[in-house]
């Protein structure tokens, strides 16, 4: 139905309609981009954890909860005048706070250091506050675009389906996901997209005040098609639909865990699930019906059996499956829950409605990845809870609406529903019985917001008779090990044997004088088994419970406590701890500061090389930067930072062939070149072609590209 005078109607309302539809889509992209954003720059300051994500997405999803409640109270208490007046007050509140804040920090969006966390207690406290104190109302007001702006919608276009804008404002959502990490993050620093950003989001106020003005002229001719239940569509419950949502939310935050874990804290793989749960959102909702129950409940349960058989299976999976088995099993989990939540939706009457339901369920799930899951579990629960929840509701749906042959006949039903119920309890207890034996050697487990180490008790491969040995794991990465026979405890092993870099550097120093030794990463504390005498190694680690694996009064790990050199250790954020100490003249600073499969980025930037260059005590001490990594080439960014500040470099590759040692790629740098000539350095030195010093990488604090660094791409 249109206006009484719909020709004229038509016309007059073309450009709000215009302004409209692109504040939806432009919203979207803004909501999603600010994410990246200040995930990006708060990352460094919380020591690379790949639990800064999952603390920025219980923030964000929260402020999504709160923008649709805000606009479901708005749309149903308020008439258009009062609605337009209300949410354009709220718009220019937001530019006000985008402008309080652009005088005092980098960017609108981007706080100023003196924000920087000093300690490393209540570190998701502290990450909340500055979440909200830099973003929190634009980014309420950017979470009310989607509800409110189709109910605009439906009264400036009466008949036409609002819903379509939700695909829209998905479609605009992954395109704000898909452009980050390959043309924002590769061509902007954070600062400039910080400002960037500010600038779309007065564009988009804008057009929402036209839209608002234009709605708010209009009389209720509308109102009855805002409170008709059309017959398309189930009148499910809204707990269904919360529930839903939930599961996906959860399933999304435990395997962006999951790859951030056994991989890399990076934009480029927050991107992948994202890119999955957001694609399924558009597609459902687009054309009810492309995810068929039955044909998205069989691959539902296939993959959930592949990616369990990928976590508990035995013997551990390239990162090619890991990664492949994890996106399958979200791909079916979320195309299964949306495929439901569209066949579910509503009609305009509890339009409102249900998208609070979907923020709620989404908060719900972040909250518990991010807030309970580390408080109540000492291990990575979160994954197999989704493909369990998963499981249970796609019973559920089946057995709620009761179609096809399982349910033809009373006698079958009952047996349907029995069966079901007992295929979800075998499930549930083979899950729980392979999760158990994953490890049965675990002997101490650990789990805070910088992730969940382990401690298990191993065999040293390449040993007869066999040896055994104690192993410190975060996720499925070795970052320490220690043989368990006396005689052999303080032998330097996986990355740090005799013939590593690491190692053949300090095996050239011992006939010297007693050294001072800085380490970046304590694992657990093996370079203090190459101590002597009058030596100092002074460890830097961030993460508490690595530091009470090593320590008295029962260390389960002995290399602090045996080392025959004076030992140290300094808590918190290792380039903070520098950046505030006086001079340490290191004549070695080693850099091992891990997080998952790869070193943070904010400790291998052109500021970062400038605080350990301070702490060096000459032009002949060195640093040792270890790179390994199975997927990233690190390498490139390290010489890039040498050639920044005139330092000469050598890479030394060690196979792991010495019992006890792992396969590692080390960097050594140094101002002079004589410190890098000793024979054991030059003897295993590999030769690396001239690179012009403009196609290296030089990352700062405001611009890094972890995709470029990629194995596939990186430059030699």
């Amino acid at each position: 139905m249109d206006l009484p005078d719909s020709t004229h109607g038509r016309a007059a309302d073309r450009a709000p309609i215009a302004a409209l539809v692109v504040a939806v889509g432009l919203g979207a992209f803004l909501l999603f981009q600010v994410q990246f954003i200040l995930a990006k720059w708060l990352l460094p300051w919380f020591g690379g954890a790949a639990s800064v994500w999952t603390t920025c997405m219980l923030f964000f999803q929260t402020g999504l909860l709160l923008g649709y409640a805000y606009s479901h109270k708005l749309a149903l208490r308020f008439g258009p005048r009062k609605q337009g007046t209300v949410h354009v007050g709220l718009l220019a509140l937001a530019i006000v706070a985008l402008a309080t804040t652009a005088l005092a920090w980098p960017s609108p969006v981007t706080p100023g250091l003196e924000w920087h966390p000093l300690a490393a207690s209540d570190p998701i406290g502290r990450l909340l506050l500055i979440l909200t104190l830099s973003v929190g109302l634009p980014y309420f007001v950017l979470s009310t675009t989607g509800p409110l702006l189709q109910v605009w919608f439906a009264r400036l276009r009466p008949g036409a389906s609002p819903y379509r804008l939700y695909a829209l404002s998905n479609a605009g959502s992954l395109l704000g996901v898909l452009l980050y990490p390959f043309a924002v993050e590769p061509l902007l620093p954070v600062v400039t997209q910080g400002w960037v950003w500010s600038a779309l989001f007065a564009l988009f106020a804008g057009l929402v005040a036209v839209a608002a003005k234009a709605q708010s002229t209009r009389p209720n001719l509308v109102s009855h098609e805002l409170t008709r239940e059309p017959e398309e569509g189930s009148t499910s419950s809204p707990a269904f639909w919360w529930t839903l949502s939930a599961t996906t939310s959860l399933g999304l935050l435990a395997v962006t865990n999951q790859l951030a874990l056994d991989i890399a804290v990076v934009p480029f793989l927050w991107m992948l699930p994202l890119v999955i749960y957001l694609g399924t959102f558009i597609w459902a909702f687009d054309a009810p019906g492309r995810f068929p129950r039955r044909a998205w409940g069989p691959l539902l349960i296939a993959s959930s059996a592949a990616s369990v058989f990928t976590l508990y299976g035995g013997s551990s999976p390239s990162f090619v499956v890991q990664i492949s088995a994890h996106l399958a099993f979200l791909f079916a989990l979320c195309a299964t829950a949306h495929g439901e939540l569209a066949r579910r939706k509503p009609g305009p009457a509890r339009l409102t409605s249900f998208y609070l339901a979907l923020a709620g369920g989404g908060a719900i799930g972040a909250f518990v990845a991010a807030i309970l899951a580390p408080l109540f579990f000492k291990n990575l629960w979160e994954l197999p809870i989704a493909l369990y929840s998963g499981l249970l509701l796609l019973a559920a749906a089946t057995v709620q609406e009761r179609r096809g042959w399982l349910f033809a006949s009373p006698r079958r039903s009952r047996t349907s529903v029995v069966s079901i119920g007992v295929l979800l309890f075998l499930a549930a207890l083979a899950l729980s019985t392979l999760r158990g034996a994953r490890h049965p050697w675990v002997l101490a487990s650990s789990r805070n917001f910088y992730g969940l180490i382990q401690v298990v008790r191993s065999v040293v491969p390449g040993t007869a008779p066999v040896e055994t040995c104690l192993q410190l794991t975060h996720g499925q990465i070795v970052h320490g090990t220690q043989i368990e026979r006396p005689d052999a405890r303080m032998l330097p092993t996986t990355y740090f044997g005799p013939l590593s870099g690491v190692g053949r550097l300090l095996g050239s120093r011992r006939a010297g004088p007693p050294l001072r030794v800085g380490v970046v990463g304590l694992g657990i504390g093996t370079l203090a088994a190459w101590g002597r005498p009058g030596d100092l190694y002074r460890f830097y680690e961030l993460n508490p419970a690595v530091i009470d694996l090593s320590s008295p009064p029962a260390p389960l790990f002995t290399f602090l406590v045996g080392s025959r050199a004076r030992v140290e250790t300094v808590p918190g954020d290792a380039r903070l701890s520098l950046a505030a100490e006086r001079n340490q003249e290191y004549d070695v600073l080693v850099l091992d500061a891990f997080s998952s499969d790869a070193i943070p980025v904010h400790l291998l930037t052109l500021e970062a090389f400038d605080v350990y260059r301070r702490h060096l005590r000459g032009d002949s001490s060195t640093l040792a930067v270890h790179v390994s990594n199975l997927l990233l080439d690190l390498e490139p960014v390290v010489r890039g930072a040498a050639a920044q500040h005139g330092l000469a470099t050598v890479t030394i590759t060690d196979q792991g062939t010495l019992p006890g040692t792992l396969a590692s790629k080390w960097v050594l740098v140094a101002k002079d070149p004589l410190a890098l000539s000793a024979p054991e350095i030059v003897r295993a030195a590999q030769a690396r072609p001239a690179v012009p010093t403009g196609r290296l990488p030089h990352w700062t604090d405001a611009y890094s590209n972890l995709l470029l660094s990629l194995s596939i791409f990186s430059p030699r």
